[in-house]
């Protein structure tokens, strides 16, 4: 899961595009997107709501280990997402929760890397605070 700078641009009401660029794997880099469907509101009140999405995603991470074990590889994913938010109403911000099961394909680029391959991970949690607009 990428970890960074991310930000959401709604197309309609219940459909919005996400976008995040950061970190990746205790250091490495990472890009990821997504498309949420943006699902009924939960709960409401005067300050903000409680939401959820739903939608696919695609993720791209390269990390590189430079120590004793010097090695590095490449990650493409293609994931779902499941995501609890809390939109903030005074200012366009949310505290996002999200699970993000999927399917990893992962090649060496440098060194000896035993995880290479495809991986099937379900175990892929995140939180954000994202901008939207």
């Amino acid at each position: 899961m990428v970890s960074g700078f991310s930000a959401k641009y709604f197309l309609k009401e219940d459909l919005a595009l996400e976008g995040t660029l950061g970190a990746y794997s205790y250091g490495g880099f990472g890009i990821a997107g997504a498309a949420l469907f943006e699902m009924p509101t939960l709960a409401e009140d005067e300050d903000f709501d409680i939401a959820w999405n739903t939608g696919p995603a695609v993720m791209f991470g390269n990390y590189h280990y430079g120590g004793f074990d010097n090695y590095a590889y490449n990650v493409f994913a293609i994931n779902a997402v499941l995501g609890l938010e809390m939109d903030l109403n005074d200012i366009p911000l949310d505290i996002v929760l999200e699970w993000r099961p999927g399917v990893y394909f992962s090649s060496t680029t440098e060194g000896v890397y035993d995880n290479e391959g495809t991986n099937v991970w379900f175990d892929t949690f995140g939180f954000a605070i994202r901008y939207y607009f």
